[in-house]
């Protein structure tokens, strides 16, 4: 039996930078800055946050898991505080209405120093540039602040508006894992994006 020629096949780093350089052609202009403010989620936020997850759950059943009463709410922050986890509020200023979520999900440190970064949009408010901002706070907080190595997002393949935002947050393309989450009661495919601290 004749060796096999490794040559000819491309190694898993050579295609995942491939996909990288076609990615790339895809990215649309960053939005211009919407004025925004970003801090903490807070009890006291819960309306505002219960309110706008039901105004686009049709959206959001497939693509994440989230509160949904108040009960989910508590439980759901509760978790947080006890935990490394943060997430973030994104609140539009003119007018105030919160914009959408940032969550800094599974953070570990000793020697992994990773954890898994979650965003998503409110009803109004896509494509206006605010979730970058905050994407871009949190990467900032993740590394400055709690001083991790990596971020990882786990974007569904057809949800080409989270990709293109991790793009222009600066993740890359690492992989695919076939049926990794479970939404909408169906095992969906997740691509895996990932920054790293000094990219």
């Amino acid at each position: 039996m004749s060796a096999l020629n490794t040559r000819r096949i491309p190694s898993l780093s050579l295609l995942c930078a491939e996909l990288n350089r076609l990615f790339r052609r895809m990215v649309k202009p960053t939005a211009p800055r919407t004025p925004c403010q970003i801090r903490s989620l807070r009890r006291s936020d819960k309306a505002r946050y219960l309110a706008a997850v039901q105004a686009r759950w049709s959206v959001f059943r497939t693509w994440l898991d989230l509160p949904k009463t108040e009960a989910d709410f508590d439980r759901w922050i509760g978790g947080v505080r006890s935990s490394k986890d943060k997430v973030f509020a994104i609140w539009c200023t003119q007018p105030r209405q919160l914009a959408g979520i940032v969550e800094l999900r599974g953070v570990w440190h000793e020697n992994f120093k990773n954890c898994y970064i979650v965003y998503y949009a409110f009803e109004g408010h896509e494509g206006r540039g605010l979730i970058s901002q905050g994407v871009r706070f949190a990467c900032r907080y993740a590394f400055e602040r709690l001083r991790l190595h990596r971020l990882e997002a786990n974007i569904q393949p057809e949800n080409l508006a989270s990709k293109r935002l991790a793009m222009n947050c600066g993740f890359h393309y690492e992989g695919y894992s076939p049926k990794m989450l479970k939404y909408g009661g169906k095992w969906r495919d997740h691509e895996r994006w990932a920054r790293l601290r000094d990219q």
